[in-house]
């Protein structure tokens, strides 16, 4: 196997209606952990988004082949790269209501996270057998991540993802090199 069979075997198509309208998986190494790009119009909220993709993926009607990207169809993904770190003055100065804890309060709540995507795979950090051929579509698709769009990561079993974002603008993106 060559290194574009090997690239392409690395995405799985979910759902495809046009350039401006599809949905991907990076296939990762965790058997039980997903990563889902889906290049779409979003709904009112996140949740909403996500509920929506989730229901193309398990609507999906494409035929095997077309679930296979091809090496004469592109594939650009940007690559993200963010940390970000939240407090929460809410719970400061909250006691514990745990049995053998009620003289404990919280003095400082913050999350931080960190999160790369690259070609290398996804990188997220919290504190907190046979072969066959087949035919080509006529016309080749393209699958270029150059508009907003979904990212999340989701266990396989679960209902929910652990890390969603809507990338709207740039500021997320390190710049391509061509």
């Amino acid at each position: 196997m060559d290194r574009e069979d090997a690239l392409c075997k690395q995405v799985s198509i979910l759902d495809y209606q046009n350039e401006d309208d599809f949905i991907l998986a990076l296939n990762v190494t965790s058997k039980n952990d997903r990563i889902i790009l889906a290049k779409i119009l979003p709904k009112a909220t996140l949740q909403e988004t996500i509920q929506f993709v989730e229901e193309r993926i398990q609507s999906n009607a494409l035929d095997e082949w077309m679930k296979e990207l091809h090496m004469s169809e592109s594939l650009k993904i940007p690559i993200i790269a963010f940390g970000l770190e939240k407090k929460y003055p809410e719970l400061i100065d909250k006691w514990f209501l745990n049995p053998g804890w009620e003289r404990l309060f919280i003095a400082e709540a913050r999350q931080g996270i960190r999160f790369r995507l690259d070609e290398r795979g996804a990188r997220l950090e919290s504190d907190a057998s046979g072969e066959a051929a087949c035919a080509m579509p006529e016309q080749p698709r393209h699958f270029v991540f150059d508009k907003p769009f979904l990212i999340y990561l989701k266990e396989s079993s679960a209902t929910a993802p652990y890390f969603a974002a809507w990338i709207g603008s740039a500021e997320l993106l390190e710049p391509v090199e061509d």
